[in-house]
Parts: C-alpha cells; sequence; structure tokens
C-alpha cells in the first residue's frame, strides 16, 4: 500500500478523516512539532525519511479572525503557514492533494464549480480566504491537486 502523509491530521477535519478512514496503517501523521511546514529544511528532511507516496495537506491557519489582524502581513503565521508551507511542501513532494475552501470566494456568486479560480482581490475575502486562493494558485501552477471543503 501507499505510504500516505497526512499534515494537520490533528485538526478538526483530519481528526474526522482518520477516525473514518480505512487506511490509518498507511498514514503517517505527524504533529506540527515533528514537521512544521513554514520551514523548507524541516519539509525534505522529512520527505526524505519518510518518502510518502502521497502527501494531503489539511494544515491550515484557520482563525479567520485572528488572521484578518494579519491582513498583508506576509510574515505573518496565516500567510507563512497558508502560502509558504504550501510553496515549501510542492518544492519537495510530487504527488500533493491540497485541502481548501470555499472562503476562497466572496460568497457572491456560489454556489461554485470546481473550475472557478480564487479570488484575486484580496479586499474581497478574509486574509485566511486570500491566503488560501495564494495556495491554490501554487497548487494550480505546479499541476497538483485541490481539494475544496465548504
Amino acid at each position: 500500500m501507499a505510504k500516505i502523509l497526512v499534515i494537520g491530521a490533528g485538526g478538526l477535519v483530519g481528526s474526522r478523516i482518520l477516525e473514518l478512514s480505512k487506511f490509518k496503517d498507511e498514514m503517517i501523521t505527524p504533529t506540527h512539532k515533528e514537521l512544521d511546514i513554514t520551514d523548507l529544511a524541516a519539509v525534505k528532511a522529512y520527505m526524505e525519511k519518510m518518502k510518502p507516496d502521497v502527501v494531503v495537506n489539511l494544515a491550515a491557519f484557520t482563525d479567520v479572525t485572528e488572521g484578518e489582524k494579519q491582513r498583508g502581513d506576509e510574515t505573518g503565521l496565516c500567510w507563512r503557514l497558508n502560502v509558504e508551507g504550501v510553496r515549501n511542501l510542492l518544492a519537495v513532494s510530487d504527488n500533493l492533494i491540497q485541502i481548501s475552501t470555499d472562503l476562497v470566494f466572496n460568497g457572491q456568486a456560489g454556489p461554485y464549480s470546481e473550475a472557478q479560480e480564487a479570488e484575486t482581490d484580496q479586499s474581497k475575502v478574509t486574509w485566511y480566504g486570500y491566503t488560501k486562493g495564494e495556495a491554490e494558485r501554487l497548487v494550480k501552477a505546479s499541476g497538483e491537486t485541490i481539494l475544496r471543503i465548504i
């Protein structure tokens, strides 16, 4: 069986996926302390050691209110985790499934199709939504997979 690296498995969505999955034995589920995706060297070292076949990224800075306090700050944790963390994973993985959100849209024209692009005007979405949209653009450009949940 494939080795599946699930990043963010301790979060709300990740823990439910683990609870329901019949592939638990194939899943590698590091804590943030075991794998900090904002640190490219740490990501490279972890990937070389674990050699996963598939990477599922559920990790995200999801506190929308706190994210708004970081609006425009590309040194803030919301940007670093949601954008730079994804950039780091893409640098070392060629089989990434990025979990995203419908908050990448402004809410004016839903329901949204899979083909619709994330909002590019950061004034029309939350900072969290914008950072997740930026991550989507990186993932799409790399040819990897995006899965949006509501």
